[in-house]
C-alpha cells in the first residue's frame, strides 16, 4: 500500500530534463523558472504546450494537403521560364557600301 502511494509521486528525473530542454528552445523558458513552479503548474504547463504543438501540427499538415492537391504541371513551369528569358534581338545587318566602280569621266 505504502509504495503504491509512493509510486503516485514518482518524477522521471530524465522526461523532466528532457521536458525543460524543449521548454528553453521551443518556448524560451529558462529551466530556473520550471524549477520554481509548483508541480502542478509544470504539470498544466507541459498540457498546454502540447496542445499548441498539435494545433500547430494539424495547421501544416493542412497547409501541405493544400500544397499537394495543385499537381505538377511541366506546362506551367515551361511557360514561366519562356517569360522570364529575354529575347534576343535579331543579328545586326550589314551596312550597304557605296558602290565605286564608275570611273569618273575626264
Amino acid at each position: 500500500m505504502e509504495l503504491s502511494i509512493y509510486s503516485l509521486f514518482k518524477v522521471n528525473i530524465a522526461n523532466l530534463v528532457q521536458n525543460k530542454a524543449m521548454l528553453a528552445y521551443t518556448g524560451r523558458t529558462q529551466p530556473s523558472e520550471i524549477d520554481r513552479m509548483p508541480y502542478w503548474e509544470y504539470e498544466e504547463y507541459m498540457k498546454a504546450i502540447e496542445k499548441i504543438i498539435e494545433e500547430e501540427n494539424k495547421r501544416q499538415e493542412e497547409a501541405e494537403k493544400g500544397k499537394s492537391s495543385k499537381s505538377y504541371n511541366p506546362r506551367t513551369y515551361q511557360r514561366q521560364a519562356q517569360r522570364s528569358v529575354p529575347k534576343m534581338p535579331s543579328a545586326p545587318r550589314m551596312p550597304s557600301m557605296p558602290s565605286f566602280n564608275k570611273t569618273p569621266r575626264l
